[in-house]
């Protein structure tokens, strides 16, 4: 055989070799393309996260309280059950006007 006809014998195969490195190839770089996708998501997820709310400051502080008015329920409660008048309504009302309001 000569060298002329070995060329034309090996060619073809030197050619679906390198046809198949460069699949190969693109192969992993589209795997390379997709696992970094996921880890710009994966992280912005995780900045995205709420992050667990945490007690600062001593034991003795406390938030003040907004909105202490009584509802109706709670009124009923007080002259049925704790059996009290209106004469004491009104008197713990005095004593603590932000507490009792209606």
């Amino acid at each position: 055989m000569t060298m002329r006809e070995r060329r034309c014998v090996l060619l073809p195969r030197k050619l679906s070799l390198i046809r198949k490195i460069f699949e190969i190839t693109r192969q992993v770089n589209d795997i390379n393309q997709k696992a970094l996708k996921e880890n710009k998501e994966l992280k912005l997820a995780l900045m995205n996260q709420k992050q667990p709310v945490t007690a600062s400051g001593s034991h003795t502080e406390s938030t003040p309280v907004r909105d202490t008015t009584i509802t109706p329920d709670q009124m009923n409660h007080f002259k049925n059950v704790l059996k009290w008048d209106d004469k004491t309504i009104e008197r713990i009302r005095k004593i603590s006007p932000r507490k009792f309001r209606f």
